[in-house]
């Protein structure tokens, strides 16, 4: 598993795809770490309504590594 997304070939924001296949596990597994405190929470894009994508920064998930 690669350690780093590379700063030219990732997005500035992150969706749950894109994390699930840098970090290679599940969406299920992400939320769960999610509601454990062991990952960062996404934010929401676009103001805080029902339905707005929500999407990591992709400094965070970076930043999960070290």
């Amino acid at each position: 598993m690669e350690t780093e997304i590379a700063a030219t070939t990732a997005p500035k924001f992150c969706d749950i795809d894109y994390v699930c296949k840098v970090l290679e596990v599940s969406p299920s597994t992400i939320y769960r770490r999610i509601k454990a405190g062991e990952f960062p929470v996404p934010c929401v894009i676009g103001g805080a309504k029902k339905g707005r994508p929500r999407k990591w920064k992709r400094e965070e998930i970076d930043n999960f590594f070290d």
